[in-house]
């Protein structure tokens, strides 16, 4: 048997007997050769539809799956979460009932970033299961666009910052040259 992948996604899945050891042995080695997600590696390999996997995020965790096509959701709510949390962690904010907010998260199985949203979001969450694909269009409607800065941004701003250097250390020659 090859090492032992940690993820807590595939780990659910083998132990509630939806794959045998061999899929799993095969999506294992496909996560570390492909970087791929885990929802991809079994919706390419055949083992189960996206549905069923989310459906199976939700179980575990005792909550549901959502659908975010469509899906209007308040600034109010949009507010809770800033837009560089919400991109970092690819998770959004949906609803709010009784003081607990609904979030949508791409990776609903880990408990850390579930506990460093609800800090964040100074509130009781409840986390829901979506498409991660869908969470990330939500992202970019309600938020905009991610706020990094494109390679080619940073290549103008050091190439800038050369020719200033360069220019000023001219000025710097040119004063030396004079003095002389």
């Amino acid at each position: 048997m090859s090492e032992e992948i940690s993820n807590p996604l595939l780990t659910l899945i083998r132990e509630q007997g939806l794959i045998d050891d061999l899929q799993y042995e095969e999506v294992a080695g496909e996560l570390k050769r492909s970087g791929a997600s885990v929802q991809q590696v079994l919706q390419d390999f055949g083992i189960m539809k996206l549905d069923d996997i989310l459906q199976v995020m939700a179980n575990a965790l005792g909550t549901e799956v959502i659908s975010l096509k469509d899906r209007e959701i308040s600034p109010e709510v949009i507010n809770f979460i800033p837009a560089k949390l919400a991109q970092m962690y690819k998770c959004l904010p949906v609803g709010q009932s009784n003081g607990t907010l609904q979030v949508a998260m791409a990776e609903p199985l880990d408990p850390a970033r579930a506990d460093e949203i609800q800090f964040a979001a100074k509130r009781d969450v409840q986390i829901v299961v979506a498409d991660p694909a869908d969470i990330q269009k939500a992202i970019e409607r309600f938020y905009g666009q991610e706020e990094s800065e494109s390679f080619s941004e940073i290549l103008k701003e050091l190439n800038s910052d050369k020719i200033e250097r360069e220019v000023s250390e001219a000025g710097e020659d040119a004063k030396a040259a004079e003095a002389l």
